[in-house]
């Protein structure tokens, strides 16, 4: 089976790469709604750290600031993520890794990768 060899270094992806590429990062990352989702904890620990150190204040901050530009912002950061997909990997593993994350299998492990994150 013939597989499209990765981009060679420094070449801009094609258009339809790019759109497999982006559609691709969504499944990985389980969808829009998901993504926005697993980041706020994340996003307190880290404001929490660096900023706010009382929780309450710190979750009202990701809540009524940080996320609302997160989610402004969405598609330009999964636009930036598809590019670096797609810069290394080639479309047909773009849509293999898509097709794997379609799968059943596959939307468990997105679903999991918030829990994984946590265990390291």
């Amino acid at each position: 089976m013939a597989q499209t060899a990765s981009p060679p270094a420094g070449s801009a992806p094609d258009a339809a790469t790019l759109k497999v590429a982006r559609e691709a990062v969504s499944q990985m990352q389980g969808g829009r709604a998901a993504t926005l989702n697993a980041m706020a904890a994340p996003m307190t620990a880290m404001m929490q750290q660096m900023v706010v150190k009382e929780p309450d204040r710190a979750q009202v901050l990701v809540k009524d600031v940080v996320m609302p530009i997160l989610t402004s912002r969405y598609d330009e950061l999964l636009d930036i993520q598809a590019r670096s997909y797609a810069s290394v990997l080639g479309k047909d593993d773009l849509q293999a890794i898509g097709a794997f994350y379609a799968s059943p299998a596959g939307k468990r492990l997105a679903a999991a990768q918030p829990q994984l994150a946590q265990l390291r």
